[in-house]
């Protein structure tokens, strides 16, 4: 890999991770109930190690061999973890109406 192109991934990967952090962050701040505040954080540290270990393959690998696992492990995680928040979202908020109403 040359120069030029090692500086752009470094480059661009620090542009992803810090958008990445401040997405995390304001996710985790507007999540109202505990269960599903544990649950995105770490859902959000899984993420991440996927992120670095995909920046550090992209340097180390070919470009292939990296991406070809990293959407087979992405995109199932991806739905099973939107779907699991939203049944604990909906536990949360049934749990909240009902302590208030009674």
């Amino acid at each position: 890999m040359d120069t030029r192109t090692l500086i752009g991934y470094i480059i661009i990967d620090t542009i992803v991770f810090v958008v990445g952090v401040i997405i995390s962050y304001f996710s985790v701040k507007r999540i109202q109930g505990s269960r599903e505040r544990s649950f995105v954080i770490k859902m959000f540290v899984v993420m991440w190690l996927l992120v670095i270990g995909l920046f550090a393959g992209m340097i180390l690998l070919p470009t292939w061999m990296v991406w070809i696992p990293y959407l087979i492990l992405l995109v199932p995680l991806a739905l099973y973890w939107n779907k699991r928040q939203r049944q604990i979202h909906l536990k949360e908020t049934d749990n909240r109406d009902e302590k208030q109403s009674g």
